[in-house]
């Protein structure tokens, strides 16, 4: 059996993805000191992305409004 691939808890997104798309798996356990925390899924990976583009457009429309 293969070792599961795992991610600490202060691993960043693009890191984690990176993991997911060479390793293709959609889910990888997040881990610290040994003992699991929880779970990352791809969706999870996918919605921060697009909650981030959103920060970025909201706050590039707010500075055009403002200047």
């Amino acid at each position: 059996m293969s070792q599961a691939h795992t991610c600490k808890m202060d691993d960043n997104v693009r890191s984690v993805l990176r993991q997911m798309t060479f390793k293709h798996v959609r889910h990888v356990p997040v881990v610290d000191g040994g003992e699991l925390k929880g779970m990352v899924s791809i969706g999870d990976i996918v919605k921060n992305q697009l909650d981030e583009a959103q920060l970025e457009i909201d706050t590039m429309r707010d500075f055009a409004r403002t200047h």
